[in-house]
This record gives structure tokens, C-alpha cells and sequence, in this order.
């Protein structure tokens, strides 16, 4: 299904935002968070690379988000002028945003210390 796709994109090998995929827990539950990331080009490029390193022709990096996706509650949307790839320059913002809406209107507790990336079990060793 299409959740199931958007849930891939954060959380499953091969998904755009997978490196930045994070385990967020509140009261002991994981909330799962379901999204699409996008990156807008802002400058022609020329033999796959940008032809300008300037900060005002970096791309736009996007990404969407809603959690959670057993009981979607929330939706957020964050377009990040200027800040390159979605998963690495708009999904940190979203998956905050998620965070705290929970915690200001669900009341749950976090542990930061729980709120990790994900890591790979190879990572886990490193």
C-alpha cells in the first residue's frame, strides 16, 4: 500500500531517508513515522554535479512526514531553502517537529537517550 511505501522510505533498506531513520520512543511506545523526502534543483548541473558550489545554488531539500501511522495524528512538512538533500536537510526537522507534538499534546515522556538513529547491526559493533 501507499503507507507501507512511505513508511520504506524512513525505515527500510533502500528507502531515501533510511540513514536518517530514528527510533522514537514516548511512554515505552514507538510512535512510527511514515514519509517522503524530496530534493528541488535549484542550478544546472553539468556531468551529474551542480555547476555552482555558491549556498544560493544549493538545492531545496523537502520532506512530509505523519505519524503515527497506526493512527495518523499528525502531518508535518518542512521545505528547506538552500539545504540540499531531504533526508539529510529537512527530515531532522520533521521528525523534531513529530516529537514534540507528542510530548507538548500528548504528554509523553522522552528519553533522549532513547531517541536514536536506528544503526544497522554492523554499526551497532563500530
Amino acid at each position: 500500500s501507499i503507507v507501507d511505501g512511505l513508511y520504506g522510505v524512513a525505515n527500510e533498506p533502500g528507502g531515501t531517508a533510511t540513514f536518517q531513520r530514528y527510533k522514537v520512543f514516548g511512554n515505552d511506545k514507538q510512535i512510527k513515522i511514515a514519509g517522503k523526502t524530496g530534493t528541488a534543483q535549484v542550478v544546472e548541473m553539468r556531468d551529474g554535479k551542480n555547476i555552482s558550489d555558491l549556498y544560493m545554488h544549493k538545492d531545496h531539500a523537502w520532506f512530509v512526514a505523519f505519524a503515527d501511522i497506526d493512527n495518523p495524528e499528525i502531518l508535518v512538512a518542512v521545505l528547506h531553502k538552500h539545504g540540499g538533500h531531504g533526508a539529510s536537510g529537512a527530515s531532522p526537522y520533521v521528525f523534531n517537529a513529530i516529537k514534540l507534538y507528542y510530548k507538548m499534546y500528548k504528554g509523553m515522556k522522552f528519553n533522549e537517550n532513547i531517541i536514536l538513529r536506528n544503526l544497522s547491526a554492523s554499526d551497532a559493533e563500530d
